[in-house]
């Protein structure tokens, strides 16, 4: 297969399983020589190579181009071989073969494997760890983004969960005698403290954290639930009554199932993404019939002008046939005047030699040789010679005249077919029409009135039913705050009866001096782990300063993104926040993506908040403002099927932030979505765009079935 990429962007569409993916993984391969999300087959990645080849090899090659330079980069490996050969031609015809080729590639590209992953290729997995709601995969993710894996490889590489292990083993045997000396009443008013500190931000006095102020709560709760209820069918009788503290965390927890299942209800209860598909249709034809209309007025405002120039197709054939007939006489003329040419010719040249001729050698008559030869003479020269260049010039100006009147009739049924062509578009536009909107428009123009108000009609529509969401979803966050006062509530009454449990425990004379050995035996550890985090700590440094450059120099890329991607009617704009967590002993970064109210100053978890389309959202935001800050020199970017869970009005935020891409850098865009494949065909306008469907077979694999 070959394949000619657009300047501005190239689209790949089928079915899955047909390649596409494929496609992209080739470049992939070519250039780093691996594949990263690929099920190793074996340790010779026999994988790469299709089953069916004859030879058994796998073959890519790329042409790399920038202003007058080409590179080529081929790479081919054969199964049950380990390595790959890799080869650079350059410009000049010079080639560099494997390591050679592999650091000049480095070096032409500025991007290494992971780099690739980063900058260039969106991978459908790199964006799924953005969106699942382990926290140890999405901080892997963004680690990968940043570039950070390296780092996190070489601090998951520090045994420090097996030394921590052993000195939290013996701490802990410690910290029980320890426990039994002095109490852990100072650890719990910490937390008691802490508690406390958490409930007064959410507006509770000390005097009021009680058990009966929880009652009222709930109380309150139920009540927003009820308001906020409509048609959603909120069953608040799953909410458990409140007779002591544990139950106050049942009752945060049951509602906050309540809230989700609210959330899910109201998708279908305002059905915003109908309503914006069926706008989307409406955009569509009103598209298509203005363009049909544009090309029937200009085919028979075209075949008005070459009528009143030449005539009519019959007007045209008429002219035709009379003059191929003149043409036809004076042809026939000038055979004839040939004829007598020949004739005189001969005459003057025999009385020229008998000049002394007295007698005509055909009729006989008398005859003056030299006056016959004058008269002869003067006869060629003259009227003879200009009826032969008269009857050849009208020959030759029929001629002409006649490929004229030709090449209109061709101009004119050109133009009469492509009238009809328009005609029928017409037609075919308005039965659509009415199958969207139920009448049948008597012409075009009704038709685009009639769309018109149709357009503006479920615009308003779609606001009211934005307007309706955002007061549901209004409410459901008061029920939320509310909620979380519960379970702050819940939080401090907990700590409160631990620590009076705790002050009442009496100290034990035979542990102190056990606590004291023991004492002994950890030093050692201790400061092999103190030495070990001080490197942990470094590295960690130095990750966390490269992770929050990376956040600031893509934060209002990243929001701008996120504002035309997801358009969330409460939450408009996103903002990544990095912390530290211990993992397996080891501080590593640890990030949460927060969803935020402009108007109202609140934020929230993105993942909490935002359906899955919407944290699709997310993630193609988060990583198309880092891949367009991170420099190196390939001026292309791959997206694999990136429309994953969005609805209509999503994709068409999509692709028009990718017809932007295209107009700085190539865009390879692989996808089965018809309906991102018509939004992307009409936001990469202009020349440079490509598109093809794609085929495939057991024994051939992918092919190109159309473009």
């Amino acid at each position: 297969m070959s394949i000619d990429f657009g300047r501005g962007a190239t689209i790949f569409t089928g079915l899955n399983g047909k390649g596409k993916t494929s496609i992209l993984r080739a470049v992939e391969w070519c250039l780093f020589g691996e594949l990263r999300y690929q099920e190793r087959e074996n340790a010779s990645h026999d994988e790469i190579v299709n089953m069916q080849h004859p030879e058994g090899r796998a073959r890519a090659s790329i042409t790399l181009s920038r202003t007058g330079e080409r590179y080529v980069v081929s790479r081919e490996r054969k199964v049950a071989k380990r390595g790959s050969a890799l080869n650079v031609a350059l410009p000049g015809g010079r080639s560099l073969v494997d390591e050679e080729a592999k650091a000049f590639l480095f070096h032409l590209t500025g991007l290494t494997f992971e780099d690739f992953y980063r900058a260039v290729f969106l991978h459908q997995e790199s964006v799924r760890g953005l969106l699942l709601e382990e926290p140890r995969f999405r901080d892997e993710a963004l680690d990968r983004l940043f570039g950070l894996e390296k780092l996190r490889d070489v601090l998951a590489s520090i045994p420090m969960r097996f030394l921590a292990s052993a000195v939290d083993e013996i701490e802990s045997t410690r910290e029980r005698l320890t426990e039994r000396l002095t109490g852990a009443a100072s650890e719990l008013e910490r937390h008691r403290t802490k508690c406390l500190e958490e409930a007064i931000e959410l507006g509770f006095s000390e005097s009021e954290l009680t058990l009966e102020t929880g009652k009222n709560i709930s109380r309150e709760v139920r009540a927003e639930v009820l308001r906020v209820d409509g048609d959603m069918s909120i069953d608040v009788a799953r909410l458990p009554e409140i007779t002591a503290v544990d139950d106050l965390e049942k009752f945060a927890r049951r509602a906050k199932e309540l809230i989700r299942h609210a959330r899910l209800a109201r998708g279908q209860l305002v059905p915003v993404g109908e309503t914006t598909d069926r706008l989307v249709r409406i955009a569509r034809l009103r598209g298509e019939l203005d363009e049909a209309r544009r090309q029937l007025q200009e085919s028979e405002a075209a075949m008005a002008t070459l009528e009143q120039k030449v005539g009519g197709l019959t007007d045209l054939e008429r002219s035709a046939s009379n003059l191929r007939k003149d043409v036809a006489d004076w042809d026939e003329a000038l055979r004839a005047m040939d004829v007598h040419a020949r004739v005189v010719s001969d005459a003057l040249l025999y009385f020229k030699a008998e000049s002394e001729a007295s007698l005509c050698p055909v009729c006989r008559q008398s005859i003056s040789a030299p006056s016959l030869v004058h008269r002869l003479e003067k006869e060629i020269q003259g009227t003879q010679r200009k009826q032969i260049e008269r009857l050849t010039q009208q020959v030759e100006q029929g001629k002409v005249k006649l490929r004229d009147l030709d090449e209109s009739r061709i101009q004119m049924e050109r133009l009469q077919r492509k009238a009809e062509e328009a005609s029928q578009s017409i037609e075919e536009v308005l039965v659509r029409v009415r199958e969207l909107v139920g009448r049948q428009p008597k012409e075009p123009t009704s038709a685009l009135e009639g769309l018109k108000k149709e357009e503006k009609e479920i615009v308003a529509q779609l606001d009211r039913l934005k307007d309706a969401q955002k007061h549901i979803e209004e409410a459901l966050q008061q029920v939320d705050v509310t909620v979380d006062r519960v379970r702050s509530l819940s939080k401090f009454l907990k700590a409160e009866e631990e620590f009076a449990r705790l002050r009442k425990r009496a100290p034990s004379g035979e542990a102190a001096s056990e606590a004291d050995s023991l004492q002994a035996e950890t030093e050692d550890l201790i400061d092999l782990r103190e030495a070990l985090e001080s490197i942990v700590q470094a590295i960690n440094a130095v990750a966390a300063e490269r992770a929050q450059n990376a956040i600031q120099e893509t934060r209002a890329q990243m929001s701008e993104f996120y504002r035309t991607l997801c358009n969330h009617p409460y939450f408009d704009d996103l903002r990544i926040e990095i912390s530290q967590k211990l993992a397996s002993g080891v501080q590593k970064n640890s990030y949460s993506i927060r969803a935020i109210s402009s108007q109202e100053g609140r934020s929230s978890l993105a993942s909490s908040r935002l359906s899955t389309a919407q944290m699709n959202c997310v993630a193609l935001s988060v990583y198309l403002a880092q891949s367009n800050v991170l420099a190196h020199s390939l001026g292309f970017i791959i997206l694999d099927d990136p429309s994953q869970n969005l609805d209509a009005e999503h994709k068409l935020a999509l692709a028009s932030i990718l017809g932007r891409f295209a107009t700085e850098q190539q865009i390879i865009v692989a996808t089965h979505d018809e309906e991102f494949d018509v939004a992307m065909r009409n936001a990469f306008r202009g020349e440079g765009v490509v598109h093809y469907t794609l085929e495939w077979s057991s024994r051939t694999g992918a092919r190109l079935a159309g473009s």
